[in-house]
């Protein structure tokens, strides 16, 4: 694999078997002179290969190479670009200069733009994945759920936060990135307090050394729903939001790495 890749591609895989989703990425790199050459290519899934789905991993790739091809070569562009609307209409390809990135996979195009914005911000990783947070109607499907992962792939330590009590339950486990046990993410796992309807939500949180100009990006391109609401500690600054079939996704963004067991 192409250094270039290895980070968005291993923040891919963490978040979306993580969530039991999958979904087909290419990622380009071009010379910086002419723009249309490539340097190096990257194509493949991501997440739970497992899952019985039916991706037509040729999109994400078309949608790559229409940028490549028909995109600007300085500044943004995103798909379907702009008068080559014959060539390929779905949205999920982000060009900024000479990196391409898209995805294909969501029922919600807007978060292939916003997923693909957030890898193409880690080729060269000025972006960090934090925690990819689960949220469970009662302790014993949250249980269930831990016990399931620390099987797949490994705990790491298990750590549980009532932060405060009143605010439900947190429970966290530490993940590797691929085989480098330096490298970690966390996994949330929220049951919420008693009296509060329970919800089908997800979130992704991602480190950002300018995390409101980086979500007010992510809402640009996507044109996903932004809620911003400053700096908090140990928390994110806001968030892009939106529905994905019946689960409410979340992308927030926080400017620094933090370790739930310092919270």
């Amino acid at each position: 694999m192409f250094p270039i890749f290895r980070y968005p591609k291993m923040m891919a895989d963490a978040i979306f078997e993580t969530l039991g989703l999958l979904v087909h990425l290419t990622f380009i790199e071009t010379d910086a002179q002419s723009g249309r050459l490539e340097k190096s290519v990257l194509t493949d899934f991501a997440g739970d290969v497992e899952k019985d789905v039916d991706i037509d991993e040729g999109i994400s790739i078309r949608m790559a190479y229409d940028l490549e091809k028909y995109g600007a070569v300085l500044g943004l562009t995103t798909t379907p670009v702009p008068r080559y609307t014959h060539r390929i209409r779905e949205k999920g390809g982000i060009r900024q200069d000479n990196h391409i990135s898209t995805c294909f996979g969501f029922k919600n195009p807007a978060f292939n733009l916003a997923f693909a914005t957030l890898f193409e911000e880690s080729f060269d990783q000025e972006l960090k994945l934090h925690h990819v947070g689960i949220q469970f109607p009662d302790r014993d499907a949250q249980a269930k759920a831990i016990h399931e992962q620390a099987r797949k792939r490994g705990a790491g330590y298990h750590h549980m936060a009532q932060i405060p009590p009143s605010s439900g339950v947190r429970e966290f486990l530490s993940q590797a990135y691929g085989d480098n046990p330096l490298e970690r993410f966390f996994i949330e796992y929220y049951v919420p307090p008693p009296g509060r309807i329970s919800s089908n939500c997800i979130h992704v949180d991602v480190v950002h050394k300018k995390p409101e100009e980086f979500l007010k990006r992510i809402a640009d391109i996507s044109n996903l729903p932004l809620d911003l609401w400053g700096e908090r500690k140990n928390g994110s600054f806001g968030a892009v939001y939106g529905e994905e079939g019946n689960i409410n996704l979340s992308i927030g963004v926080r400017s620094e790495y933090t370790d739930p067991k310092d919270w």
